[in-house]
Parts: structure tokens; sequence; C-alpha cells
């Protein structure tokens, strides 16, 4: 097992699609390749399933044309939810206004009609790459900062007792600015919110 297929192994995704042939022939292929996958045939039925399964679902691949809520106006109401749920659309050649639409709610990634499964699987993995890489730098920046504080707090106080004129009050305040510049590194280092995250695909 290479590691795209390890990787998408530990995920879970939510398929929705209307077509119920195209909707079970993708299900199956999916089915194979990552750990578990949750179908709706429709807008809304995803949107309840996400909603009762939010916490599990880590990528959500949705048709765009649906009868009672499109593909857009579901991801629209499960970014509102959680706005830093990667979504993948299914889209027609014909459809340039949700294509549009999809650029301006920064969706993941969109997938042409018929599906190419090799692409499929390409975008789903870096998406899920992406997301890893962001959650563990984010992860190691807040450790980092939980262990900085106590120090800067103590170098501070220090400080604070030590005469001006003393040498050692100088060599503290060094210290104090490299504690800064490290706390400025770290946080660069954490994406901010979903625009952060979005700009660095």
């Amino acid at each position: 097992m290479d590691i795209k297929d390890e990787i998408l192994k530990g995920i879970t995704v939510l398929y929705v699609e209307d077509e119920l042939i195209p909707r079970e022939t993708l299900t199956k292929f999916l089915s194979r390749r990552v750990a578990k996958v949750y179908t709706a045939s429709s807008g809304r039925e995803g949107l309840k399933l996400f909603k009762e399964k939010i916490s599990k679902i880590d990528l959500v691949l949705t048709d765009i044309l649906m009868l009672d809520m499109n593909g857009l106006q579901m991801a629209e109401e499960m970014r509102k939810l959680r706005d830093d749920l990667p979504i993948i659309i299914i889209t027609a050649h014909s459809e340039v206004l949700y294509l549009m639409k999809a650029i301006e709610m920064d969706i993941d990634g969109y997938i042409l009609k018929p599906v190419d499964y090799e692409r499929l699987v390409n975008t789903m993995y870096k998406i899920v790459l992406r997301n890893q890489q962001n959650n563990f730098a984010l992860h190691v920046a807040n450790e980092l900062n939980n262990l900085l504080k106590p120090i800067s707090d103590f170098i501070s106080l220090a400080s604070q007792k030590i005469s001006k004129e003393e040498e050692l009050y100088e060599s503290l305040q060094n210290a104090i600015s490299a504690s800064k510049t490290l706390e400025f590194f770290i946080y660069s280092l954490s994406p901010k919110d979903e625009h952060d995250i979005k700009d660095k695909k």
C-alpha cells in the first residue's frame, strides 16, 4: 500500500448524488479506497446526514444539479457549520454559472463528468494531505506556544526585578526579543482561517 492509499484509507466521505446508477457505481469505487462512505440521494438528505455525522466526515463529494437543493446550496449550508470542510463538486461542461459560483465559494476541487476515477483519487489525496499538514502545523504551533508562554512570562517578570544598569538585564532583554521572534515564527506557521488554508492550495 503506497502513501496515497494509506492516507485515503483513513478518511470518511459523504457522497451526494441524485442519480441512482452513478451513485451506486462511484460508491462502490470509493468503498474500496476510503474507510467509510456515507451516501445521500439529494441535497437536503445530504445536509441532514452531514449534521448527524459532522464530526466524522473528512470530505464531501457532491453533484451540482439536484432537484430539491443543488450541491452548491448544500455546500454553503455545510460550510456554515464547518468552515474548514473540504468539498469536491462533480460538474458537467455546460454548468458554467455553477462553476463560477464554486470558485467564489472556494470549493476545494471539481471533477468533470464523466468522472475520471484516477483524477478523482488524486484530487481527494491532495486535499486530504493538505488538510492533514495544516492540522499538524496548527497542533505543533499550539504546543510550542504553550511551552513558550511560561518562559516568556518568567523572563518578563525577572526583567522587572533587575536594575537596568546590570548586565543581566540586557541579556534578558535579548531573550525577550528572541522569544517574541519565535512567537511570530510559530504564528506564521499556523493557518489562521479558512482563507489562509485555501491560499496554500
